[in-house]
């Protein structure tokens, strides 16, 4: 067998005060392998597709964009953050 084609084992438990407090906790988890998104982007830089310059536009861009969106102060609001922050605060 392949490393690549090798069968990974996972093991993992819920603590039962977890499963108590959390009655329909459910739990994913996704394994990535041999992903390399900086050398396609190097990679695309080499080849002309797209220049360096372009991706640090974007990533400004987008950065601003959170920064309109959002307010420090008030991102513990965001529906989804929310969620999430009081699921690890229950945890404690």
């Amino acid at each position: 067998m392949s490393e690549a084609s090798a069968a990974i084992e996972l093991r993992f438990s819920v603590e039962e005060r977890v499963r108590q407090k959390f009655e329909d906790i459910r739990i994913g988890v996704a394994i990535l392998q041999d992903v390399h998104c900086s050398s396609w982007v190097g990679e695309a830089v080499e080849r002309g597709r797209i220049e360096r310059e372009e991706i640090e536009r974007e990533r400004r861009e987008v950065e601003e964009e959170i920064r309109r969106t959002y307010d420090l102060h008030t991102l513990k609001d965001v529906p989804l953050l929310r969620i999430q922050r009081d699921f690890f605060w229950g945890l404690a």
